[in-house]
């Protein structure tokens, strides 16, 4: 298609907050495909995925970054073991509202899988949802490490499970009521959560982005109620000596089940030409923590305590 490979993502007001979304354009006759990130995922990561897609089947390809990834805004409020349910039944529904998306295509990788069987339950018992696609590999979405995967098929280490659910006819009535969502008694049972590992502290070690790798040390504090303040300080490494010193904060929160996820709030100390980046990660493991940094360009960060 031509000209999609200069569409770049927009801001959407989802529930009073930023956004970030890419919708490169198709055949609005056809249903589009939208793609739901995995969990250290962003618009960023899916690199040239969504133009390959719309290039190859013809269909408007619409990807975000949910709240506290990529550059949308945190979540207004620290997430919970609902999450998956909220996203689902909450954020996407707003999202395809807002960009009048009808009866989508999901396409989901790992937590966006779970996402979209969620919200494709519903959404295809109300006729408003055409099918879905899950992808659950730890790899990238395009099988390959390379920012330009030269196939989009390109296969993870794991094969796809692509489900197909046809499209039951609903009367007007029947789309317009809400959908009730119930567990059993043996569901609702409460149980104890491990204790989470402490992520607060100081941690060092590299992160890389465009200028190369970079020597950093992170200072996080307020992991005890899940809102973390942090203070990233970045400069240069023996095998990069041309980066400059800055430093700036973020702000975020931290679960065992949500992972931690790091946005970018002001600078302390701007080096000309320099962005602020966001990072998440799963969690520490013993004295290490390992993660995505989310800006485009970037790749990942590796910490230690």
């Amino acid at each position: 298609m031509s000209g999609a490979a200069n569409i770049q993502p927009t801001a959407l007001s989802v529930a009073g907050r930023r956004l970030e979304a890419l919708d490169v354009p198709g055949d609005d006759g056809r249903a589009p495909l939208v793609l739901l990130h995995e969990g250290l995922g962003s618009v960023g990561l899916w690199r040239g995925l969504p133009e390959l897609l719309a290039a190859a089947t013809g269909r408007r390809v619409i990807a975000f970054s949910r709240f506290g990834h990529g550059r949308s805004e945190p979540p207004a409020a620290p997430r919970t073991e609902a999450f998956f349910h909220q996203e689902a039944l909450e954020v996407l529904p707003a999202v395809l509202s807002t960009l009048h998306a009808e009866r989508p295509l999901l396409v989901g990788h790992s937590d966006g899988g779970s996402i979209a069987l969620i919200a494709g339950g519903v959404l295809v018992i109300a006729a408003a949802s055409a099918g879905i696609a899950l992808a659950a590999s730890s790899s990238s979405p395009t099988g390959s490490s390379s920012p330009t995967g030269s196939s989009v098929a390109a296969a993870p280490t794991h094969k796809p499970l692509r489900l197909t659910i046809p499209s039951v006819k609903a009367s007007p009535a029947a789309r317009k009521s809400p959908v009730a969502v119930t567990t059993s008694p043996a569901a609702r049972q409460t149980t104890i959560a491990p204790a989470e590992p402490a992520v607060d502290g100081v941690w060092s070690g590299t992160y890389t982005c465009n200028q190369g790798v970079t020597g950093m040390k992170m200072t996080i504090t307020g992991s005890s109620d899940n809102n973390l303040q942090a203070t990233v300080d970045f400069y240069a490494v023996s095998s990069n000596p041309d980066v400059p010193n800055g430093s700036y904060v973020m702000t975020g929160d931290y679960s065992s089940s949500g992972g931690l996820v790091l946005t970018p709030d002001h600078w302390i100390d701007q080096p000309p030409g320099y962005q602020m980046v966001g990072f998440s990660s799963p969690g520490p493991s013993g004295g290490s923590m390992q993660g995505t940094v989310q800006y485009d360009g970037c790749t990942t960060f590796s910490t230690s305590k």
